[in-house]
């Protein structure tokens, strides 16, 4: 008897085990096509009309600060433009319910002219209850045209599952204590092989780009969450906000969105963005 329940119990499991696999292999190619889709909505009809279709009703544009983008965008004439992107990093939650995508975009003003912008977004997703995915936040940044480009993907990176009980709350601690020494200083303590800064006028700062980019910031930085989500499986999650950059007595004003991955016991940065 004890022989059947142990087959039992171990046909279940490896059922379960497949059907997790499953979501996983379907909820990170989702999320991809649905990028593509969006691109492909846009190019065809236009901006607003686009983002229309695939903001969630809470998303979130940057005009310069953040608002509510449907409503935005529901208020906005429709102008003239081509604007083109495609994924080039994907991360998604291994509760396969929130994800990011980033890329390299440009702007033209008809299909037969040459690109007259170019730059990196940073596009937060989110699955709804009706199994479509939808974006909570689109922000992004411009830089030169790059010299080297970059291939697009087709399924997202899935986050490993933490077995740490931090939460989504430790994220706003970091971001509420971020002022209280330099921000060279508060950096190295959420900045690891994978964080990835984005800033205007510059490419994306990876790599070895990092450690010179961290060395040269000066100052301090204050930031004020003012949003943010966490996926279920609190592996992956998302923060907006207003900060202040402080050097001597001048202070500039800017908006972030970060990303953030959980690594092992503690939230690291994924993805800086300040435009």
């Amino acid at each position: 008897m004890m022989r059947i329940i142990i087959i039992i119990f171990a046909a279940f499991s490896n059922l379960f085990s497949q059907e997790t696999d499953l979501k996983i292999h379907n909820g990170r190619k989702e999320m991809i096509q649905t990028e593509y889709k969006f691109a492909e909505e846009v190019r065809n009809s236009s901006v607003r009309d686009g983002f229309l279709k695939f903001i969630a009703d809470d998303g979130i544009l940057f005009r310069p600060g953040p608002v509510n983008g449907k409503v935005f965008l529901e208020n906005s004439k429709v102008q003239p433009g081509l604007l083109l992107w495609y994924p080039a990093e994907s991360f998604i939650s291994s509760s396969c319910d929130l994800g990011v995508n980033t890329g390299p975009w440009e702007f033209k003003r008809t299909a037969d002219e040459e690109a007259s912008a170019f730059g990196q977004f940073l596009t937060v997703w989110e699955k709804q209850s009706d199994g479509t995915w939808k974006f909570l936040i689109d922000a992004g940044i411009g830089h030169s045209k790059p010299k080297i480009v970059i291939k697009g993907i087709e399924n997202s990176v899935v986050i490993d599952k933490s077995e740490s009980f931090d939460d989504f709350d430790d994220i706003l601690e970091i971001e509420n204590n971020f002022h209280s020494t330099s921000a060279n200083e508060n950096y190295k303590s959420i900045v690891n092989d994978e964080t990835t800064f984005l800033r205007n006028e510059r490419l994306p700062i990876i790599n070895e780009m990092k450690d010179e980019f961290l060395t040269q910031l000066t100052g301090t930085e204050k930031w004020e969450t003012l949003g943010g989500k966490s996926s279920i499986a609190d592996d992956i999650a998302y923060t907006y906000g207003k900060g202040v950059h402080s050097e001597s007595i001048k202070e500039e004003v800017f908006f972030y969105v970060h990303v953030w991955k959980k690594e092992k016991d503690k939230w690291m940065l994924l993805f800086d963005l300040q435009n």
